[in-house]
């Protein structure tokens, strides 16, 4: 047996340690090349929620989305959150206390006060002043502002108006041009048209309490400000409810006359519409932003009118304004996690491009007067768009006080001894029967006037600035 060769030995395993080594080092460039190669298809840099509660219906608005998604050059993503709208403002605030809410959102006029003190919403004052967005005449800039820094602007208002079916009016012996102008002649045609109908299941009035702020504010408080009637008096100082109960005593007397569509406080919005559209309702309270829902979702295929609302009596026409409601205010959160990205679309939804967009198909009355004189609703089209442009009988009202608090403490609810906490819910109580209508309004104006009482006294709120009241009518001669 040959002696074994140290040398060759030992050539050997120097040749397959490299040759080892090599391959590992291959190896490893192959798999660091991999991790910091491009993907085949670029990551989206940006994911933003949206919650929204206004006019646009959701279906036009998820377009509008998809669009931006589809060709913003920073591969943002939208997404639209779909919140229940009887239960929006309480998500919300919930929401934003917790430190969770979306990157947007929608805020009524009644909470923007409160989202300005928390400190919730991001400062759009630089954004504000886009050249993509149209120029706002210094109401509106007061409006969405807040210690000088500007939050939001009221992009779109909205127009209340009396709609009614005029093959029912002629069926029931009403001239189908004159619509009732006071609330006795609306409760007068709205027995005649049930009447007319029995047996058909068809109703002289619809007034939908599923949604309290449809029914009670929409379909009560807006249109009655026709009348004069607001919750805050400004010539006292004081709330006061008192003025409704024409109104509620008119409606629960339909009710027993069976001339009201059926369901009570559990009617929603939407059902009560879905029945004016099958020709079942006679007349309804609604908004310019039903328009479209009632024209393609929903296609009436009847003739119906539209009209200013009702007085509460004769003399009352003409004397006081209706009042325009300015859409909610889309804002920016100010802890998004992604503020800048959630201020570039928000620029995209308030850019003038998009407003026209929404009003040349219906969609929304702009408050800029330079979209409006730029462009009108489709003309090709018949649309009952036109009976909600606003007129010279209506004006945006200026802010009454609201209040931060509304529990009583427990000293005020045993002096008072009522266990609700707002006004919607005192209007249910009369409704319900629970409580006379006199002595329902009459308990939430003193539980009213109490909280307001020490919420001046806190200095929370300066009383003596809502006591001269001016109306911005942008509208009139």
């Amino acid at each position: 047996m040959k002696p074994i060769n140290i040398r060759i030995i030992a050539l050997l395993s120097v040749v397959l340690t490299f040759i080892t080594a090599f391959f590992l080092i291959h190896e490893l460039r192959k798999q660091q090349d991999v991790e910091t190669a491009e993907p085949l298809v670029p990551a989206n840099k940006v994911h933003l929620t949206f919650a929204y509660n206004g006019g646009i219906p959701k279906t036009r608005l998820a377009e509008i989305i998809e669009n931006y998604n589809r060709t913003n050059p920073d591969k943002t993503t939208v997404e639209l959150i779909d919140t229940p709208k009887e239960d929006y403002a309480r998500l919300m605030n919930m929401h934003m206390i917790d430190g969770d809410g979306p990157d947007l959102l929608s805020v009524d006029e009644d909470w923007k006060t409160t989202y300005f003190l928390k400190n919730w919403l991001a400062d759009l004052t630089a954004a504000a002043k886009s050249p993509e967005l149209p120029a706002y005449d210094q109401w509106a800039i007061d409006y969405g502002s807040f210690n000088s820094q500007i939050f939001s602007v009221p992009h779109a208002f909205g127009t209340t108006r009396l709609i009614y079916n005029k093959s029912l009016f002629v069926t029931a012996g009403l001239d189908p041009e004159v619509p009732p102008a006071t609330l006795d002649e609306l409760a007068k045609n709205a027995r005649q048209i049930s009447q007319s109908q029995l047996g058909y299941q068809r109703y002289g009035f619809a007034w939908p309490l599923g949604d309290k702020e449809a029914g009670f504010i929409n379909s009560m408080e807006v249109p009655l400000t026709y009348s004069g009637l607001a919750i805050f008096n400004p010539d006292t100082g004081r709330y006061d409810l008192t003025g409704y109960g024409k109104w509620l005593d008119a409606m629960n007397g339909l009710e027993k006359t069976e001339s009201l569509l059926p369901g009570g406080l559990s009617l929603g919005y939407q059902s009560a519409l879905a029945q004016f559209a099958k020709g079942n309702v006679g007349m309804m309270i609604v908004t310019n932003s039903d328009v479209y829902e009632l024209e393609h979702s929903l296609d009436v295929q009847f003739d119906w009118g539209a009209a200013l609302p009702p007085v509460l009596d004769a003399k009352q026409k003409d004397k006081y304004p209706l009042i325009l409601k300015p859409e909610p205010l889309i804002a920016v959160n100010n802890a998004s996690e992604h503020k800048e990205a959630a201020i570039r679309f928000w620029t995209y939804l308030e850019s003038s491009e998009t407003l026209q967009k929404l009003y040349e198909t219906n969609l929304l009355l702009p408050y800029s007067a330079e979209i409006r004189k730029a462009s009108q609703p489709n003309s090709t089209a018949v649309s009952h768009i036109r009976s909600f442009l606003p007129t010279e009988s209506e004006a945006f009202y200026p802010p009454a006080p609201v209040l931060l608090n509304n529990k009583l403490n427990p000293n005020q609810s045993l002096f008072l001894d009522i266990d609700w906490s707002n006004r919607l819910q005192a209007y249910s109580e009369a409704v319900s029967g629970r409580f006379t209508v006199a002595k329902a309004l009459q308990l939430e104006t003193d539980r009213m006037n109490l909280l307001l009482q020490e919420e001046v006294q806190d200095g929370h709120i300066q009383l003596s600035s809502f006591l001269r009241p001016v109306f911005h009518s942008p509208f009139g001669n």
